[in-house]
């Protein structure tokens, strides 16, 4: 996205702690030949942010005919998401040879290494050739038992294991590929190693994996100087425990608020929040007051602050301090909403912001009395207007404020200045909802209670959304006060390709194994 995108000289790409020794790593790209490419730069991405919003980039360096290279030292222990991009007049980013954009490519740092990558296709450079495909199981090596919702990446293909553990890559360019299979929480040690794809023809690759032991993480932040005190802090990151949802969400953004815990406040500007971490897990976090995005802290130039730690051996401590919320000279927007007399309770009122597209909603902050706040710091500096909407529990576009529901509607907008500015809104009703029902008397014979093995049970929608996550729970409670004693999930499947059909689970559309897991837990 135009001026979120940097170019940096070979520095880490993102500040290691000061414990972790860095690793020179060598990425070598061989490029399609047509069109002929003057300048293909590395892209290393920051998913806590969003991957369009924070990349750095990385001018590679022609090694021979179609070929680039280029020297970055990296911490060790780092899973590095990358992809590569043709700049010059016009900016291309790689496509892999099934048609489908490269999301990012993925390599453990264990030590100075080369990476030998092929790119197979561009944005207006698609690859018409051969292809073969990868195909596994990805296995607990202790116990032989599948491993469900493990990532799998080759080639720039990236896959999701079912719950027997089996994956497919298919559509790859023919040749050596670096094959890795990452943990989404990292409790699996991640497997990497290459593999070789031959044309029309099919490689078997069971991967053995070793898990890691839990150790305990307590994380401190202090809240810059001066800002606002008491208010609900998210600490955000890559792994699925601090939001990440692995999927290309509206507005290029992977992590939800609402999934992302919160820590409890121990002193006026100061919080504490302790997570059991697997050993080795590559954890990249920021702490937010709203998501990896919005209201996320940065440096005190204004640039966006991801933060990384390589879990160690045993149980740690993390103290940081917040810079800032802000970028620029923005002063904060506060938004403060009036929800109808018939919002419930236990429900949460919601924002959405439309910068360049709708982007994940982020929960207010409730006052009392139907009153709710949020203060959103940033960043402001990048756009001259802001478009927003309310929704009930993050469920933006279906149970929206009933003024700004409608298809053609951009919700409400409005003007950023520097010196900021109160909104105050009152909502009159909520879309698809009314509380308040009628009492009807119905004439029928006495009904005859049954016993505990009767069947009354709901079917959940198989539609998915990943905001839906945090607001099972609620959701299951209203099924248990019905009377029901079963409740049915059905998990769906995409198709992904046509010829041959592949079906897999894709993030963001369906539901993961550990997605259905959760919720049937909660159940």
């Amino acid at each position: 996205m135009p001026g979120f995108q940097k170019e940096t000289p070979a520095e880490p790409p993102v500040q290691p702690d000061a414990k972790s020794a860095l690793g020179t790593i060598t990425f070598r790209a061989l490029v399609p030949a047509n069109p002929y490419v003057e300048t293909v730069t590395l892209e290393i991405l920051d998913e806590v942010t969003g991957l369009a919003l924070n990349p750095k980039r990385y001018e590679m360096t022609p090694s021979g005919e179609n070929h680039f290279e280029i020297n970055i030292p990296i911490a060790l222990g780092s899973l590095v998401k990358y992809r590569y991009i043709r700049t010059g007049e016009q900016t291309a980013v790689e496509y892999t040879a099934d048609g489908q954009q490269v999301r990012y490519r993925m390599f453990q740092v264990d030590g100075p290494s080369v990476v030998e990558d092929i790119v197979a296709g561009w944005t207006d450079a698609h690859y018409a050739g051969p292809t073969g495909r990868i195909t596994g199981q990805v296995i607990d090596a202790a116990t032989n038992t599948p491993i469900p919702s493990a990532l799998v990446t080759a080639g720039g293909s990236q896959t999701f294991t079912a719950s027997d553990g089996s994956f497919l890559l298919e559509g790859l360019i023919p040749g050596t590929h670096n094959l890795v299979a990452a943990s989404l929480d990292g409790l699996f040690k991640t497997f990497q190693q290459g593999a070789v794809v031959a044309e029309n023809a099919t490689t078997p690759a069971p991967l053995f994996v070793e898990m890691a032991k839990l150790v305990k993480v307590t994380f401190v932040a202090q809240i810059p100087a001066g800002e606002v005190k008491g208010l609900p802090l998210r600490l955000v990151g890559s792994s699925y425990a601090l939001g990440n949802t692995f999927a290309d969400l509206d507005g290029g953004m992977s992590v939800i608020a609402s999934r992302a815990p919160i820590m409890p406040s121990i002193a006026e500007d100061i919080y504490s929040l302790t997570l059991e971490l697997p050993t080795g897990l590559d954890l990249r976090y920021k702490y937010s007051l709203g998501d990896g995005f919005w209201n996320s802290e940065h440096y005190a130039d204004g640039s966006f602050r991801t933060r990384q730690l390589i879990v160690p051996d045993g149980d740690l401590t993390v103290t940081d301090i917040i810079e800032s919320w802000k970028i620029g000279t923005h002063a904060p927007v506060t938004f403060t909403v009036t929800a109808p007399p018939d919002t419930l309770p236990e429900e949460i009122v919601s924002i959405q912001f439309n910068p360049f597209g709708w982007t994940a909603p982020i929960p207010m902050w409730p006052l009392g009395n139907n009153q709710w706040l949020y203060v959103l710091n940033g960043p402001l500096d990048f756009f001259s207007e802001l478009k927003y909407r309310y929704c009930r529990n993050d469920q933006c576009s279906v149970a929206d404020d009933g003024s700004t529901h409608d298809l053609s509607s951009q919700g409400k907008t409005i003007t950023l200045t520097a010196e900021g500015q109160n909104v105050q809104d009152t909502i009159s009703s909520w879309a698809n909802w009314s509380a308040f029902t009628n009492s009807t008397t119905i004439i029928a014979p006495e009904i005859t209670a049954v016993g505990p093995n009767f069947f009354a049970g709901v079917e959940f929608n198989p539609n998915y959304s990943p905001v839906w996550q945090p607001y099972f729970a609620n959701g299951l409670q209203n099924v248990k006060s019905l009377g029901a004693n079963w409740v049915i999930f059905t998990p769906t499947w995409s198709y992904t390709r046509a010829n041959p059909p592949v079906l897999e689970p894709v993030a963001g559309r369906d539901a993961l194994w550990t997605d259905t897991t959760a919720a049937i837990q909660n159940a």
